[in-house]
């Protein structure tokens, strides 16, 4: 017998998720009681019980023989395999820390809530179409404003065509990795380097070359004799050891990929995060 009660489930629902678990754990076998029977012994109507059929019909749980009825479809059963939910594990208490030197993370007490909580409620407001596809490169005038302000801040001159919005650094990295592969198959980086940068590279089947880092950034001499056509930076603020670039060093770099029809992949980390001066244009 199943027992259905006047709840926020439907009484369908009640009854297909009961009658599904009767036949996985195979104490439902055969045929089915017929639409009419079902009905009236439960006391519902009958397009309920339909309804709950249908729905077991179209998971394949039952099928159905003309002028027969609906029979259980019995190798669910045979090859269905039951997975137990795993046991979960008390939290693990997390060790507080007097300093928190993590280089990926910031104060949270720099970040302007109230002022993005109140531009957000605005926006949302404002007709948001929630139920389209929005343009692959991501939202028009989102990317109008970064170009502005990319301009301003950074000295970097492109229009809102130009910008790629994804979903982090490691989906971007893959964005480039597979525009470039036909070009080229080998990518250098700096050493030490951002290992994110690194891995997402051979994950694609690049050959890597690591090029050493000096006092004022990637060792220009080294990079003269790569066979790489794809080169990854961060000349304002190196990672992990926080060199910049002077001027003379980024034209030589500049030079040195317009001579070998080479890319530069400007990875502009930590740029505008600076104690004592202006951000440093980009390369």
């Amino acid at each position: 017998m199943y027992k259905l009660e006047k709840t926020s489930t439907s009484l369908y629902m009640q009854l297909y998720l009961q009658i599904k678990e009767d036949i996985k754990n195979n104490s439902l076998k055969g045929k089915l009681p017929s639409i009419r029977k079902m009905s009236s012994d439960y006391k519902i109507s009958k397009n309920t019980v339909e309804a709950a059929y249908n729905q077991l019909y179209v998971e394949g749980y039952i099928y159905s023989k003309p002028q027969s009825g609906y029979f259980v479809n019995e190798e669910i059963y045979t090859k269905l395999k039951i997975q137990k939910p795993l046991k979960t594990t008390k939290e693990e208490k997390q060790k507080k820390y007097k300093y928190d030197f993590y280089q990926a993370k910031l104060s949270n007490d720099i970040f302007p809530k109230k002022l993005w909580a109140k531009l957000y409620n605005k926006v949302i407001k404002e007709e948001v179409n929630f139920f389209e596809y929005p343009n692959r490169q991501g939202d028009i005038g989102l990317r109008e404003e970064i170009a502005k302000y990319l301009a301003s801040s950074r000295a970097v001159n492109c229009s809102s065509e130009q910008i790629v919005i994804a979903s982090g650094f490691s989906d971007i990295m893959f964005i480039i990795a597979n525009l470039f592969k036909e070009y080229t198959n080998h990518f250098a980086i700096e050493y030490p380097g951002y290992k994110v940068a690194k891995k997402v590279f051979e994950l694609m089947s690049y050959n890597i070359e690591e090029i050493a880092i000096t006092k004022e950034g990637i060792n220009l001499e080294l990079l003269k004799n790569i066979k790489a056509k794809l080169l990854y930076v961060t000349p304002s603020h190196q990672y992990p050891t926080g060199v910049t670039i002077p001027i003379s060093n980024r034209i030589k770099l500049i030079s040195w990929a317009e001579e070998n029809n080479s890319y530069i992949i400007e990875d502009d980390y930590d740029s505008e995060l600076s104690y004592y001066n202006r951000p440093i244009p980009s390369l």
